[in-house]
């Protein structure tokens, strides 16, 4: 997520540097999506 969000990174970009395809790169953004939403849940309870 740093590298797309923070650094400003296309998807394509950032597989590149993880040396991961964009469609892994894309299904580790939607759990770490995931994760960050169900931690910050956590703490607003």
């Amino acid at each position: 997520m740093v590298l797309c969000f923070f650094e400003e990174l296309s998807n394509a970009e950032a597989a590149d540097i993880l040396e991961v395809s964009v469609g892994a790169l894309e299904q580790l953004l939607v759990r770490a999506r995931r994760s960050l939403r169900v931690s910050l849940a956590g703490m607003m309870d």
